[in-house]
């Protein structure tokens, strides 16, 4: 709270006798509204000052309509249990929808395994296999170690010894490094984290709150 905010509370806790209860309830949530208001609009800010890098950041896998006139942004892990379970909704919003842009950011925040699954993912996106690879790893159980995801990786056409050399390009290691400082810069805090319309939506969110954030594109 600001110190305005705060002085006014001090100011009820030390009234002689005490302040109403109700009256400091009511200071205590008035408060809070004020406080959940402006860090909604700070966020609403920082994804508008973002946008270019959220959106139009050519490196990034795109699912949908490439011109659609509604973007989402979705940051995910493979290995993240959530955005593995939002996978058929967000497949039905996109069947559903022509004008539906989905920009899928790789975010591997679940450890080791995650940042090579996330390596392997945009290493195909460059030799266009990202999707089909994408749909590998999301199928059945998440990957538990590296050589799972190598699995998948031979599966899908590539020659894995090859593939890992692909992985550690240094321009891999610079996207990733980006959307991580996108991620610290929207105060995202997990997967998977989704934006539309200028709104932030975290967790496994239902259908009809990402389609509401959507009319707002």
């Amino acid at each position: 709270m600001s110190g305005a905010e705060g002085a006014a509370i001090l100011g009820l806790l030390r009234q002689s006798p005490p302040a109403d209860p109700a009256a400091l309830q009511a200071a205590l949530s008035r408060i809070e509204r004020e406080t959940l208001a402006r860090a909604h609009a700070a966020r609403r800010q920082a994804v508008l000052a973002a946008l270019p890098r959220l959106a139009n950041d050519a490196r990034d896998a795109v699912a949908g309509n490439p011109a659609g006139s509604r973007v989402l942004v979705e940051f995910y892990d493979v290995r993240c249990p959530y955005c593995r379970a939002m996978a058929p909704t967000i497949e039905t919003m996109l069947a559903a929808d022509p004008a539906l842009r989905l920009v899928l950011k790789e975010w591997p925040i679940l450890g080791p395994v995650s940042d090579v699954a996330a390596r392997a993912l945009l290493a195909a996106r460059l030799r266009g296999r990202y999707f089909p690879l994408r749909a590998r790893l999301m199928a059945g159980p998440a990957p538990q170690n590296a050589a799972a995801v190598m699995a998948a990786v031979a599966a899908v056409g590539f020659d894995a010894a090859a593939f890992d050399r692909a992985m550690a390009d240094p321009a891999i290691t610079a996207q990733l490094d980006a959307t991580r400082a996108l991620a610290g810069d929207l105060g995202l805090i997990g997967t998977p984290s989704f934006v539309a319309g200028g709104e932030v939506l975290a967790g496994a969110v239902g259908e009809a709150e990402l389609r509401d954030a959507l009319a707002g594109s």
